[in-house]
């Protein structure tokens, strides 16, 4: 028998009280899904017990810890948004793709964009991601310097997107104020007119979807890397006795 009680201080939500007897089993996909509900920041075993109604023994006979549990999610996470293949289109084209594969995962789990930044991860998915990455690079002109640097460009900039964006959201949270809506009232509340082009550019700014900017740097950052690659492929022509 269970009943709810007040919310746990690691996840905010309701805790389902165990009641006495034999502790309950749980499969380690019901693991996962509280685990990404949780967030990879708040991710403790205790977090994941209370969320499940178990006790953190019931966990062990999943994983052995917390890195095992965060490593497994991980991996379940990379593996439920597998790379899609390179068929021969235009390489921005298939970029373009790529990444919003990759902000679509990241946003799957919270906190999973700021960890992979601060951790190196080495299994299969986040392996063969990168490969299928540099491969249709490759196969589109980039040499083998270029196509792993336009790979990390696109994974970076990603991760940092998704992680920037956690974070502010955190501190809307906390200030009841979403820092990017904080700058924009500091300027176009702004009395004295001292920054007019500013103002104007977050007006027209203000009538765009919020997924515009995400795109607009995206391409803005592919179409460089496409661009840079063709001039390092002319020089190299040119350089050729």
């Amino acid at each position: 028998m269970s009943s709810i009680t007040k919310p746990s201080e690691d996840t905010g939500k309701p805790v389902v009280k165990r009641g006495v007897g034999r502790p309950r089993q749980v499969s380690l996909e019901q693991i996962f899904a509280a685990a990404s509900d949780i967030g990879l920041g708040n991710l403790t075993l205790q977090a994941v017990a209370d969320t499940l109604g178990v006790t953190p023994q019931a966990l062990y006979h999943h994983v052995k810890g917390r890195e095992d549990l965060i490593a497994q999610v991980v991996a379940a996470v990379t593996e439920r948004f597998p790379v899609q293949p390179y068929t021969g289109e235009g390489w921005s084209s298939w970029a373009v793709s790529f990444a919003h594969a990759l902000l679509e995962m990241y946003a799957a789990v919270p906190g999973l964009a700021d960890y992979t930044i601060r951790r190196t991860h080495t299994g299969y998915n986040v392996l063969i991601r990168h490969e299928m990455s540099i491969k249709a690079a490759r196969q589109s002109g980039f040499d083998e310097v270029g196509a792993l640097y336009a790979t990390r460009a696109i994974v970076e900039f990603v991760a940092g997107w998704v992680a920037r964006s956690e974070r502010r959201n955190v501190t809307e949270r906390e200030l009841e104020i979403h820092p990017d809506l904080e700058f924009r009232q500091s300027v176009l509340d702004n009395k004295d007119d001292q920054y007019p082009e500013l103002k104007r550019s977050l007006q027209a700014a203000g009538d765009l979807e919020p997924s515009h900017r995400f795109d607009y740097t995206l391409r803005a950052l592919i179409f460089g890397l496409e661009n840079n690659m063709a001039i390092s492929a002319s020089q190299q022509t040119q350089a050729r006795p």
